[in-house]
């Protein structure tokens, strides 16, 4: 096993933090407000539908409704959407939060 070294290297010494005056008290020198960028997420790649799929996807959606009764075809559904059927089901999830 590895033992880590709890000494610091030759000539280094910590930072030290401002002194107390110098510091700003938050009700009378509030922080500068600032917009953080958001650490990168796995949705982040997620392409987002465009308008002209959201509209074919609302069509298939209503199709669905409308014929209920009827066994679901996704790749038919897929096909009038004029999408593959993978994408078909991605992209409908992505608009409604469910799958077909």
């Amino acid at each position: 096993s590895t033992a880590y070294s709890t000494t610091w290297p030759p000539g280094w010494k910590p930072p030290t933090p401002p002194p107390t005056a110098a510091r700003a008290h938050p009700e009378h020198h509030p922080a500068p407000t600032r917009i953080d960028v958001a650490p990168p997420c796995e949705t982040d790649n997620v392409k987002r539908p465009d308008l002209d799929d959201l509209v074919r996807l609302r069509r298939a959606r209503d199709r669905m409704d409308r014929d209920y009764a009827q066994p679901l075809d996704v790749p038919a559904l897929a096909r009038q959407a004029l999408m593959s059927t993978g994408h078909f089901s991605r992209s409908f999830r992505a608009a409604y939060g469910e799958t077909p």
